[in-house]
């Protein structure tokens, strides 16, 4: 529970009431209260990838979030038409992260078979 996301999302949201953060403004900011943007997610996982000491750091972006994101839920059992639904994907592009989970192959291949 300690680190839980509701916990998580809890606090953020109690720093957004002390920052006077309205309902219409970017739910995650940066330190100048602007929206988020690909390169502050990118520069913020590649920073968590070295001080994990996580070789080659320079390969992971904020896209590593979506494949490992789409893994972990596989990997807990979730399906892939609800995985790719969350993941808000409009194609079958999930199924380039799915494909390298030995184990979910055979699963995989007959949920596209239905």
């Amino acid at each position: 529970w300690q680190y839980s996301v509701f916990r998580l999302i809890t606090i953020w949201l109690k720093l957004r009431k002390h920052m006077k953060a309205r309902p219409q403004d970017p739910f995650f900011v940066n330190s100048n209260n602007e929206r988020i943007s690909k390169k502050d997610i990118t520069t913020a996982v590649r920073t968590v990838a070295q001080a994990s000491n996580i070789p080659d750091d320079k390969v992971i972006s904020g896209r590593s979030l979506r494949s490992g994101g789409a893994t972990w839920l596989a990997l807990s059992g979730i399906d892939h038409s609800t995985i790719k639904a969350i993941g808000n994907w409009k194609s079958d592009a999930i199924m380039h992260y799915l494909a390298a989970l030995p184990s979910l192959n055979t699963s995989i291949s007959q949920q596209a078979m239905l």
